[in-house]
């Protein structure tokens, strides 16, 4: 989902795009299968030039209107993370793995998708929702099925009328679930591991498809087995890995060189 405001280049673009270009160009990441669409939800403020950029990389745009409430006191940077409900109601698509963008794709995560299928044939359920809970890599690893707020970074669901129109009669009453956290506290208290008010099960995905807080101290310990790290470029974070913010920086040198169809040689260091 990209929701960059103006016409300059801003992190969150370059962040999209090299995801994009990770799932779709880069051989040891890139989708395999052919029945899987890379899609990115952009809304009204988005660029006319930036849309491009993406569909050039292969990349299906999906205009939609941003969901925005009046809550006072959030972390700006979180403000249109509401619209992110939008995709529940998606019902041309069977799954939907939702990826933010500011992650960084190790591995092929086409698996993904069989995941879904398989729990829901196992279930007899149709709907399907899966997420890592929010908390560092080590904790999650040594605790796979650890309760407590989902980090919605990453997430596999089954679109469901009933259950967008769920979501966002829910969403405005912000009494109900913590909206520090927004669109993720909501689907928290939606997908609870303690009450299932709702009817609906929450699969606790394997922390390796969102290593978060992957820093210095825990990084040869855990490196080598994540597929996706959850991470931004800069001092937006504290615990962070050096490693992986060059990857990061070189993911994005990767795709602007894809798009230019020349290479770009800048250095990390």
């Amino acid at each position: 989902m990209l929701t960059s405001e103006g016409e300059q280049v801003d992190n969150y673009y370059m962040y999209t795009s090299a995801v994009v270009y990770r799932l779709l160009h880069k051989e040891e990441t890139r989708i395999k299968r052919n029945d899987i669409d890379v899609i990115v939800m952009v809304t009204e403020d988005v660029a006319d030039w930036k849309l491009r950029g993406l569909h050039n990389l292969g990349a299906i745009i999906k205009r939609v209107n941003k969901i925005t409430l009046d809550i006072k006191n959030i972390n700006e940077r979180w403000r249109n993370c509401y619209t992110k409900l939008r995709m529940f109601g998606m019902t041309e698509y069977d799954t939907i793995i939702y990826l933010d963008a500011d992650l960084y794709i190790k591995k092929n995560v086409d698996e993904l998708f069989d995941l879904a299928n398989d729990i829901r044939n196992t279930t007899g359920r149709n709907d399907f929702f899966g997420a890592v809970t929010d908390s560092p890599i080590k904790i999650n690893y040594n605790n796979r099925e650890r309760k407590g707020m989902l980090n919605a970074g990453i997430m596999i669901l089954t679109p469901e009328i009933a259950l967008y129109n769920d979501l966002i009669e829910l969403a405005p009453k912000i009494e109900l679930y913590d909206k520090r956290f927004m669109e993720q506290g909501l689907l928290s208290y939606y997908y609870s591991d303690t009450n299932n008010l709702f009817n609906r099960t929450r699969y606790h995905l394997d922390p390796r498809y969102n290593a978060q807080w992957l820093s210095d101290s825990v990084f040869n310990e855990y490196y080598d087995k994540v597929y996706i790290i959850h991470q931004k470029l800069g001092n937006t974070e504290h615990a962070k890995s050096k490693q992986v913010q060059k990857d990061i920086f070189n993911s994005i040198v990767e795709w602007m060189s894809f798009a230019n169809n020349e290479k770009i040689d800048i250095s990390y260091d």
